[in-house]
């Protein structure tokens, strides 16, 4: 069974369009069987189909492993090229911030943009560090979606401060209640509007702001051509 959140219409690399109605979700041109039911809140899809595995990013080992759970995708996922190209989005996250780097991906993609993220773009077998420099270097925008776990973790702190050093514009977005960064990731994040996605007073206007800023810095086409 596929679940997904599915809001609007999107079109896939090929040009069909994914469309929502009666309560699913599916590709205009798509088999009845492929057909996916539409669950809020969140955008993954899990496919229990035998089979389907997932490439995980593991800290611990420089490379790309496969995982033997179901491979959780996203509805932006099928409507969008995933090859790396320059001009993208960089998504930077911590794994326990997986729930607002999807969100934050499907809106993004939704609007038009390219959009990288690890469990997307890092192949198996393939060095993380190599996958992951390559990201910052093509990147227009890096979205580095901040907490004390982020802080902790060497591989976010190798995509922050190397997007730092290549002076790739850092959209800073807190994502941990009450956080306030120091050490080196203060340093990085500096005088920057820190986006605030998790206050539930202020988290829609934040977002809105957000989405704002990518725009004014960039547009959709600028990041699929």
């Amino acid at each position: 069974m596929e679940v997904v959140n599915c809001s609007g219409a999107l079109k896939t690399p090929s040009g069909k369009e994914c469309v929502e109605e009666n309560n699913s979700c599916e590709d205009s041109k798509m088999e009845p069987s492929q057909k996916r039911a539409v669950v809020m809140p969140t955008c993954m899809v899990e496919q229990s189909a035998s089979g389907n595995t997932s490439t995980v990013v593991t800290e611990e080992d420089g490379n790309a492993i496969e995982s033997t759970t179901s491979r959780r995708m996203t509805l932006c996922d099928r409507c969008q090229d995933l090859s790396i190209t320059d001009g993208h989005i960089m998504i930077s996250y911590n794994k326990k911030a997986r729930a607002y780097a999807d969100d934050l991906k499907c809106k993004l993609v939704k609007k038009g943009y390219k959009v990288w993220i690890d469990y997307n773009n890092i192949m198996k077998g393939e060095s993380v560090l190599e996958a992951m420099s390559e990201a910052v270097e093509k990147a227009n925008i890096f979205l580095m979606l901040y907490s004390s776990d982020y802080k902790a973790s060497a591989n976010c702190r190798a995509e922050a401060e190397y997007a730092f050093e290549k002076k790739r514009v850092i959209i800073p977005v807190q994502v941990e209640q009450g956080y306030i960064a120091n050490g080196w990731l203060g340093m990085v994040i500096g005088a920057k509007y820190r986006y605030n996605l998790v206050n539930p007073l202020k988290k829609d206007k934040e977002l809105a702001a957000l989405l704002n800023t990518v725009d004014s810095i960039s547009s959709p086409a600028s990041t699929t051509s």
